[in-house]
């Protein structure tokens, strides 16, 4: 039997570009129950009345639900607690997912055993900058407590267990777009659930296809210092537990020494930076917008 998925995507100030999303899942093939959770995260443009317009013009089974507060982990983290599929699909605003993206995630799942799952992102627009793209052509078995580098796993195009991502509290509001540390929440939350002693899988079939637009080196410039502060606050809160973490700050040291200076130099400042903020509360994090919602449940 198809298992029953939910795919999240959030959105905000981007009313043209998440229409093209949605018209790419009328082509979707899958025979099971699967349904569209779609975050509005304090849009100030014309993406609400276009997305209503939208619905009523479709035969997509969409839920529309709206998040004030700018920030991609707590729009997602709403968007899981609307959500009905034991299987939660993530992608974003700018990309189009492939035709039987839903079966083969649901292949994927059929095996018990993992909880989480990646695939391919690919380029929609050969002109576009070959970056925020994962185009491994192999599967990769991902067994409980193995380091997860940054990049394994894109956070448009990942997948969980409902259960899963709900039991270790969703991802961290702290991190990712509209925060103080615009990325790594992904790899954040694919972390802690290795840690936690959950498998993950990647298989390159299930493709999604990124339409970002970025063509110009400032375009480069911004995407990877937001990538270097998003990573240091990451790994600075992944050394923090005992039981590993001469194992995380060796993989941390091995991976500055793998950019550039100014990229090294920005994540450590990031990282000192987080540390500021949050020195009493590194590594657990509140999940508000999840929390709220499920103990309505």
């Amino acid at each position: 039997m198809k298992r029953k998925i939910s795919i999240v995507i959030c959105t905000r100030n981007r009313g043209q570009k998440i229409t093209k999303t949605l018209a790419s899942l009328e082509n979707c093939n899958y025979k099971g129950f699967w349904e569209i959770i779609l975050v509005n995260n304090g849009s100030t443009d014309e993406t609400e009345k276009l997305v209503n317009d939208y619905i009523r013009n479709t035969k997509l089974k969409i839920t529309l639900v709206n998040e004030d507060k700018p920030g991609l982990s707590r729009a997602r983290n709403r968007g899981i607690a609307y959500s009905k599929g034991e299987i939660l699909a993530f992608t974003d605003d700018d990309c189009y997912p492939s035709n039987d993206f839903l079966d083969k995630i649901d292949s994927v799942f059929e095996d018990s055993t993992i909880d989480y799952s990646g695939g391919k992102v690919l380029l929609h627009d050969p002109a576009d900058l070959p970056i925020t793209i994962q185009t491994r052509d192999t599967t990769l078995d991902i067994p409980p407590d193995t380091y997860i580098r940054p990049g394994t796993v894109l956070g448009a195009n990942m997948s969980f267990r409902r259960e899963v991502i709900i039991e270790h509290h969703g991802f961290d509001e702290r991190l990712g777009a509209g925060t103080d540390f615009p990325s790594g929440e992904d790899t954040d939350l694919l972390r802690r659930l290795s840690r936690a002693g959950h498998k993950g899988w990647y298989d390159p079939s299930v493709i999604v296809y990124h339409h970002h637009e970025r063509k110009s080196q400032s375009d480069y410039r911004k995407l990877t210092n937001n990538y270097s502060i998003g990573r240091g606050a990451c790994s600075l809160k992944h050394c923090f537990p005992r039981r590993d973490r001469i194992r995380y700050m060796k993989n941390w040291y091995w991976s500055l020494k793998a950019v550039s200076s100014t990229q090294a130099t920005q994540e450590i400042k990031s990282a000192f930076r987080f540390l500021v903020c949050y020195r009493f509360n590194i590594w657990q994090h509140p999940s508000i917008s999840l929390r709220l919602h499920s103990d309505t449940e």
